[in-house]
């Protein structure tokens, strides 16, 4: 007896009714019919149109199963040994932009806006989904197509934006295009999904090239960063800049810094992350983030040939200055990815 179809119904009832959804937005933008939208509460995907029963929005979701072991081997070429803790790697660094101006505006070292900078300008690429945000930090996703474009929307925002969405704008606009996004961990595991699911959009998920993984503890909802700030007494429109440093949101204002303790702004964070086990976007071509180096530098950590060639290319041109990641900086990240190993994963990982 043939089964029965799985389509956005089920998706609604066993991932985004049942708390597991990530917002990561690769079901709205996997409908053929653009039948889904991102714009139900806190950016929840809704039913828009009429859906046609393709099974594609079920099955590109990773929340509704997803084998770590099956990804690796498509896209690295092999599953990762035991003593590889952090996942598959061919190099890691710390690394920081030349670019003064740069590095004003960036988080720690800005090698996340020199990489794609330079894959831009050289052709590996030509388009990457950035996050930039409106003055209260509600999170934009945007096109950028140079290098100023990516620049311009230097440093985290902290929530998950819905990036994969937008990828099918720029898709749209350019159809031979070869894409970047900038995402999280569970954005990553979703456009893994996406390339590597038999039922798919491959029109889009082929034309996304390159992958920047962010390291990731837990994530604010789409509202949660400025519904935070003003519980604190914080007016969102007066941060400049916000970093996260160990259980603290350290928030520049107009009249110097504070400091707000991460256990207090719980309610906004993702109920999703309670089951994300990935800290250092492991399925990534590039994976960066702040743990493992000094301040004022980024850990960067090449995955895929892709993602070392780039970060090397990156290195030769001069966009960057680097210096070899050492034991110390990648034990940090092998404590933070254990700690997050501790989460329960079974509802969807299948390894």
């Amino acid at each position: 007896m043939q089964a029965r179809p799985k389509i956005w119904g089920n998706l609604l009832a066993e991932v985004v009714r049942a708390g597991l959804c990530t917002r990561c937005s690769a079901c709205a933008a996997s409908c053929p019919v653009d039948a889904l939208d991102m714009a139900g509460p806190n950016g929840d995907p809704i039913l828009t149109g009429r859906c046609v029963l393709c099974q594609i929005c079920y099955h590109v979701c990773p929340r509704t199963g997803i084998s770590i072991s099956e990804i690796e081997r498509r896209i690295f070429g092999r599953n990762r040994k035991p003593e590889e803790e952090l996942g598959i790697y061919m190099s890691a660094y710390s690394m920081r932009a030349r670019d003064r101006e740069l590095l004003h505006s960036c988080q720690d070292g800005g090698a996340a806006s020199a990489l794609l900078g330079y894959a831009l300008s050289s052709g590996i690429i030509e388009e990457a989904i950035v996050v930039d945000r409106d003055e209260s930090w509600t999170p934009i996703p945007r096109i950028a197509t140079g290098p100023a474009d990516a620049s311009t929307c230097a440093g985290s925002k902290f929530v998950v934006a819905p990036t994969i969405f937008k990828a099918k704008e720029a898709f749209l606009g350019f159809p031979n295009s070869k894409i970047a996004i900038v995402a999280l961990p569970c954005q990553i595991q979703s456009i893994r999904k996406m390339q590597t699911s038999h039922f798919t959009y491959a029109k889009l998920s082929e034309r996304i090239a390159l992958t920047f993984g962010l390291f990731c503890t837990r994530a604010f909802t789409r509202d949660g960063l400025p519904r935070a700030l003003s519980e604190a007494g914080i007016d969102p429109r007066s941060a400049s800049r916000i970093i996260a440093r160990g259980s603290e949101l350290k928030i520049r204002v107009s009249d110097g810094e504070v400091s707000l303790p991460i256990a207090r702004i719980g309610p906004h964070l993702m109920g999703s992350c309670d089951y994300c086990i990935d800290f250092a976007s492991e399925l990534a071509d590039v994976s960066l983030g702040s743990t493992g180096s000094e301040i004022g530098w980024t850990t960067v950590i090449a995955r895929s040939k892709l993602g070392d060639e780039l970060v090397r290319g990156a290195i030769e041109s001069g966009a960057v200055e680097f210096k070899p990641l050492g034991e110390e900086g990648l034990r940090a990240i092998m404590e933070r990815s254990r700690k997050k190993r501790e989460r329960d994963a079974s509802k969807y990982i299948r390894d």
